[in-house]
């Protein structure tokens, strides 16, 4: 009886020890989403940032503070880029913009796209983030592959497409594609993976970007 009472204790403890520490930890399926609109002076230029912020049940609210931070610093981040980059060279004018778009929030991951205006150059990036830790997830996670295997499928997928459409691209974008494989941008949306490279890196820089949606 005594060592029954004994193991009896010691799941209980257990049970105890892991519930505080995984307290406030959850997955969640997908989060509520508004969107921040902000202007700022950088400068002599107008600069428009809108970003999103989430919410979801109090049991999140560390996922919560996770996520939002990450999305406001990307903001921040854009007008600090803005300020060093063009406030003194840029006409006051020109259109400085930042547009993060929230392309999927389902099972349990969100997805951003971000648009960056600055004058007459724009730049985009993507990212995915889980609803269970607030991290980005990694090429390999979304594809459910590891990660040299991810890689090396976006690059032979990407390829295939630059083959097929050469007087599209640059004439070294399928080599670019292989050795800069870590510049790839993806993002999970409603209709598969969602894959691009910064735009003017594999093509002309008019032509805006070449994505690629992998089913």
């Amino acid at each position: 009886m005594k060592n029954k009472f004994t193991a009896v204790m010691l799941i209980l403890l257990v049970m105890l020890f892991t519930a505080g520490c995984g307290g406030n930890k959850v997955a969640l399926e997908s989060v509520d989403v508004q969107m921040m609109q902000e202007s700022y002076k950088v400068g002599e230029l107008n600069v428009d940032v809108t970003y999103p912020v989430v919410s979801a049940e109090a049991e999140a609210d560390k996922l919560v503070e996770t996520l939002n931070q990450q999305f406001a610093g990307n903001a921040e981040a854009y007008i600090n880029m803005v300020a060093e980059n063009y406030a003194e060279t840029a006409a006051a004018d020109e259109v400085f913009s930042y547009q993060a778009d929230v392309l999927f929030n389902e099972k349990g991951m969100i997805s951003i796209v971000e648009g960056q205006r600055c004058g007459q150059d724009y730049f985009q990036y993507a990212a995915t983030y889980s609803l269970a830790d607030g991290k980005k997830m990694t090429l390999g996670e979304l594809m459910d592959m590891n990660e040299e295997k991810a890689e090396e499928t976006v690059s032979k997928q990407f390829g295939g497409i630059i083959q097929s459409y050469p007087d599209a691209f640059h004439a070294d974008a399928a080599e670019y594609v292989t050795e800069h494989i870590d510049e790839v941008q993806y993002y999970r949306y409603s209709e598969g993976l969602g894959v691009f490279f910064p735009v003017g890196s594999i093509a002309p820089a008019e032509q805006g970007v070449q994505e690629m949606v992998m089913q």
